[in-house]
Formats: structure tokens, sequence, C-alpha cells
């Protein structure tokens, strides 16, 4: 018989968490990138490879932060969250934006099959 654990229970974010990594071959095997956030506490990377990419922002303290993405107009229209913290609102091309609670994370794709 199957164990059934909670859907916010610890087992359950890292199977997300496998499984969207699985599902993210460019950051095994395309060309990674640091992206300026203007924000030593929140790192980003961005994997590049055959016309996908994948952008992982993380940050690295309890404190809420607010940063500027590095990204062109047409890839902030096309971004889709694909792993994250609490649900964010799509970025403004004109004002690429993103506030991050304490520890917070959040992967997206630019274009790609998503």
């Amino acid at each position: 018989m199957p164990v059934l654990t909670a859907p916010d229970s610890h087992l359950n974010w890292i199977a997300g968490l496998m499984r969207t990594r699985r599902e993210c071959g460019e950051i095994g095997a395309g060309e990674w990138s640091p992206i300026k956030t203007g924000n030593d506490a929140i790192p980003g990377l961005r994997h590049d490879m055959n016309g996908s990419s994948t952008v992982i922002l993380n940050n690295l303290s309890n404190t809420c932060h607010t940063i500027d993405l590095d990204l062109d107009e047409g890839e902030i229209t096309t971004l889709t969250d694909l792993l994250c913290d609490r649900r964010y609102e799509a970025l403004d091309a004109e004002n690429p934006r993103v506030r991050m609670n304490g520890y917070g994370y959040r992967w997206m794709r630019i274009g790609g099959i998503y």
C-alpha cells in the first residue's frame, strides 16, 4: 500500500525539486552564466542550450529584497515559472523587478517547450 504524504510536506517538495531539475536539461548540459541582480544576497544563474534557457534566483538572506533582472524584453515576455517558493506575478517587460522573500527561490524558463 503506498504511503500518502501531505501536499506541503518536505518529501513532496523534494520530489517536485527533483522532477523540475530532470526537466531542465539546460542546467546539466548547457552553458551557464551569472545574471546581474544588483544584490549580493540574490545570486542569479542562467543556463542556455538549444534555444532554451533556465534562470535560477535564490535569496540567501532572511530578509525580503527587490532586484532588477538583466534580461531583454523578448526574454521577459516568454518567462515561465518552473519552481518557486510562492506564486509570483508576471514580470513587466519595461520594469523587470522581482521581490523575493527571505530564503526565497524562483526557477524560470525562457522560451523552450513551456
